[in-house]
Order: C-alpha cells, then sequence, then structure tokens
C-alpha cells in the first residue's frame, strides 16, 4: 500500500506527515472542544452552551 505523505519544507528544516494525521488531529480537537463545552455546562455553575461560544476569546475580535 502506498501512503502519501505532506512534505513541509523550509531552509531550515524538512519532514513529512501521514496525509490522515492533520484530519485526524482536527477530529481530536473537535471532539476536545465539544467534551470541554459539555462539561462546563453540567458543572457546578451551569452555563449554557451558547454562553460559552459567546465568551470565546476570538468573538471579541470581531
Amino acid at each position: 500500500m502506498k501512503v502519501d505523505w505532506l512534505v513541509i519544507r523550509s531552509e531550515a528544516i524538512s519532514f513529512r506527515i501521514d496525509r490522515r494525521v492533520p484530519l485526524m488531529l482536527l477530529c481530536l480537537a473537535v471532539a476536545t472542544v465539544v467534551v470541554m463545552v459539555m462539561n462546563v455546562g453540567r458543572g457546578e455553575y451551569a452555563i449554557a452552551p451558547l454562553d460559552i461560544v459567546k465568551t470565546y476569546p476570538l468573538n471579541k475580535l470581531r
């Protein structure tokens, strides 16, 4: 089986990453955020998920 690689090169460094790795990292990051929002929503001081999203720092840049 042939494995496709993403090759990242610069003047100082060069490395290969399996093409499946970025997708899996994105899936794990999304799952982590979902679990984190659910955890905050069910904690001692319950906060609605929409309130969590509204207070996220990236929303303040708009």
